[in-house]
């Protein structure tokens, strides 16, 4: 299971709230394009985590125009407890791409991180040479002892709307950012009938295990 995918089954976890449908959200008028930011949260052991918020475009503009408190903002899209733990944020976008990390048994995984847009502009751009790229990205990622980032490639995204049944039976519509492959996954979960609070729990320690210095 991808990180980000994580990431939705362990909020949905949190908020005690059922995923009852997803469909792709194809961008133009009705639907803007939703934009991704940095936000970093305090634990309670005092570690500080990386989480990324999906804003919509109006409160986006406001977020880099001024057109509101930035904190406030950011804690619509955050749980109670990490609102309430925010230290801080980027105000620069971040874009998804896909590394290739090499482990120490020569086994090649894919890794999908978050950068900031300008370092996706450069890196796409193609003006730099590898090692110049590596630097860059051995920024976002951090491989185990004994691995090696081993080159990249470009993400293929998707924006997302889900319908999330709250525990007081409310309805509730998050659009949000994820690839195709966890948009894949996504399809056959809700599919399969999966979407449950067993299956958040079974995913709670991979979250644990995925979440080391992030979101």
């Amino acid at each position: 299971m991808g990180e980000l995918l994580v990431e939705l089954t362990k909020e949905l976890y949190e908020r005690e709230v059922q995923l009852q449908a997803i469909q792709e959200a194809r961008e133009g008028a009705e639907t803007p394009p939703v934009r991704a930011v940095k936000t970093y949260i305090r634990t309670k052991s005092g570690k500080i985590i990386e989480r990324v918020v999906f804003l919509s475009a109006e409160d986006y503009e406001k977020f880099t125009k001024g057109g509101g408190k930035a904190s406030d903002i950011l804690k619509k899209y955050l749980t109670k407890e990490e609102a309430g733990n925010l230290e801080s944020w980027d105000k620069e976008e971040v874009k998804m791409i896909k590394t290739y990390v090499r482990t120490k048994s020569g086994r090649l995984k894919e890794k999908m991180v978050y950068v900031s847009k300008s370092d996706y502009d450069k890196i796409k751009a193609g003006n730099m040479n590898t090692e110049e790229v590596m630097k860059v990205l051995n920024k976002y990622v951090k491989p185990e002892d004994g691995e090696k980032i081993d080159g990249w490639g470009e993400a293929e995204v998707r924006q997302i709307k889900t319908m999330v049944r709250t525990k007081s039976g409310r309805m509730i519509e998050k659009t949000i950012l994820v690839s195709k492959e966890e948009y894949e996954e996504l399809q056959r979960i809700t599919q399969a009938g999966e979407i449950q609070p067993q299956y958040f729990k079974s995913t709670w320690a991979e979250m644990k295990r995925l979440r080391v210095g992030r979101k």
